[in-house]
């Protein structure tokens, strides 16, 4: 089995980045702009941009203080493939992914 198509808290095939509409759903809920978290955070809105467009993914202990301070499970906004959607709403793919994880979890 190749997981090299696949990362921790993302996913990836061919160059297609999924986009994280759990983190960005969460942020919407707390009433957060990509600024403000991003003052939140200690870090700059174009990471907060990326991690939202997978483009990049937090380390750990930022998913962690996300998780804290978006008052959301981790695994709801990182682990769940559920929420995640792909620029192009491939659903093939995100079954066929659906199906891997269920077969190494």
């Amino acid at each position: 089995m190749n997981l090299n198509k696949f990362k921790i808290l993302g996913f990836v095939r061919g160059g297609v980045k999924l986009k994280n509409v759990a983190l960005i759903n969460a942020r919407k809920k707390a009433n957060l702009s990509q600024e403000k978290l991003a003052d939140i955070m200690g870090c700059k809105k174009t990471t907060i941009s990326n991690w939202e467009n997978g483009y990049s993914i937090p380390r750990l202990k930022d998913a962690f203080m996300l998780s804290h301070v978006l008052k959301a499970d981790i695994n709801d906004l990182f682990l769940c493939y559920k929420v995640q959607e792909t620029h192009t709403n491939n659903v093939a793919f995100i079954k066929k992914t659906t199906k891997l994880i269920n077969k190494i979890s």
